[in-house]
């Protein structure tokens, strides 16, 4: 045989062998998968979440016939891992080889399993009424607040729990503290008086709630909370005065989101 026809040869044998090799496999988070042309997954630190809630559905005061018959509030949140943000330790892990690496002595919370401190912020809508009612509250007048509101999650606790799922599972809870503007609509009992008035607004409260984010980021969710508010506002309607058009009280709501 020739030298050009020997090279030629073992060429085609090279190749072959290479073709029989098993595929490479890839470590990730929860497994290994077989190498592809695809990209790793790459999760990121901040969740941008739409939550939906319901309000609470008694007045401050907790007087016959002052209670909350609809209520809505609309949010938007923004929410992750404080580490790098304030000084304290959060127990993340100073190198990764997982997906999510954002470079020598930094991972992601989103690739491992464990607890973490978040912070958030979050930009609501808030709508509810308190109803009066003409027989067992005549001198309560009817109260239709609006506010705006912005609101600090801090001292969150965030735990992240393995499962056997290609997406994350995760719960929260925490404080927080919220300051905007109000906007309450006063009508006597009789609905033959009215007062329009704006004011400071203030909400506090807990929180606690589980997420499940999928392998592209996207994420639902449902949290519980505890909520209380606080409205400065005034009105000449008689009895105005002597009724708080806060709520609180237990509320509900279901979150669509994304993870950055």
């Amino acid at each position: 045989m020739t030298r050009p026809a020997q090279l030629v040869f073992s060429l085609v044998l090279a190749a072959a062998g290479a073709s029989a090799l098993p595929a490479a496999e890839l470590s990730y988070a929860g497994g290994s998968k077989r190498a592809s042309a695809e990209p790793e997954l790459q999760l990121g630190y901040t969740d941008l979440r739409l939550g939906i809630f319901s309000m609470p559905t008694k007045g401050n005061d907790n007087e016959a016939g002052v209670n909350n018959d609809s209520g809505r509030r609309i949010s938007i949140m923004a929410i992750g891992p404080v580490c790098g943000i304030i000084p304290i330790n959060c127990f993340t892990p100073s190198n990764s080889t997982g997906p999510g690496n954002r470079g020598p002595g930094a991972v992601s919370w989103a690739d491992r399993d464990g607890w973490n401190w978040l912070g958030g912020l979050e930009l609501s809508y808030n709508k509810w009424s308190l109803a009066s009612d003409a027989t067992t509250a005549p001198t309560v007048p009817e109260i239709n607040t609006t506010a705006l509101a912005v609101t600090f999650h801090f001292f969150q606790l965030g735990f992240q729990v393995p499962c056997r799922c290609t997406g994350r599972i995760q719960y929260e809870m925490g404080p927080f503290l919220g300051l905007g503007t109000a906007k309450v609509d006063y009508a006597n009992a009789t609905g033959t008086v009215s007062d329009t008035t704006n004011g400071l607004y203030a909400e506090y409260g807990l929180r606690l709630g589980a997420y499940y984010t999928f392998g592209m980021g996207f994420q639902i969710g449902a949290e519980a909370r505890y909520t209380g508010t606080y409205v400065d506002t005034s009105s000449n309607i008689p009895g105005a005065s002597q009724v708080d058009a806060g709520v609180s009280g237990l509320n509900a709501g279901l979150i669509l989101g994304y993870r950055l």
